[in-house]
């Protein structure tokens, strides 16, 4: 009977330090990432002020940021034919329904005389969207227009074609 209760009691204790030794268990979960599709974009067309004659005073001249020429002047500048006044447009690409935030330049651009060292100035830029969300087809058009300094023509400046680069971002929001 000793050897049966002795027996016993160890069952008892091995049975216990069991159940202590389970007391934590580890459960596995999944971790979950998604690879999705980067921006494209696509140049489209250039930002373009077309051709003009400055006056005796400073003026500007306005590219509004729309798909229709949205041309204006202030000051003393005039405009004429030809040059092909435009908006600079760009196609994006990317994951439909997504945000996707739109960044111009928020300091001047030069615009450097193809041959002289005379320099315009690009002083504002303008998006005509700031931040879109991309439509079911993933593809979204932003046009990009901007205001240019014209100085008086007793400045000096030389006739001729004034190029420049500018930076737009997109960037997923």
């Amino acid at each position: 009977m000793k050897k049966i209760f002795i027996t016993l009691i160890f069952g008892i204790l091995f049975t216990g330090l069991t159940v202590n030794l389970n007391a934590q268990t580890g459960v596995d979960a999944k971790a979950y990432a998604e690879l999705v599709e980067a921006l494209t974009v696509v140049k489209d067309l250039d930002l373009r002020f077309g051709r003009f004659v400055p006056g005796t005073g400073t003026g500007t001249i306005k590219i509004d940021a729309t798909g229709t020429l949205g041309l204006s002047t202030t000051g003393d500048v005039t405009t004429i034919p030809g040059g092909d006044p435009q908006a600079a447009k760009f196609t994006i690409s990317g994951l439909a329904g997504n945000v996707v935030l739109v960044s111009v330049p928020s300091s001047t651009v030069k615009l450097a005389h193809e041959n002289a060292t005379d320099e315009l100035d690009i002083t504002t830029f303008a998006a005509s969207q700031d931040n879109l969300t991309l439509p079911g087809g993933g593809e979204a058009t932003v046009f990009i227009g901007g205001t240019l300094d014209i100085p008086a023509a007793g400045a000096g400046l030389a006739k001729g074609i004034y190029t420049g680069n500018f930076t737009v971002t997109f960037q997923y929001q």
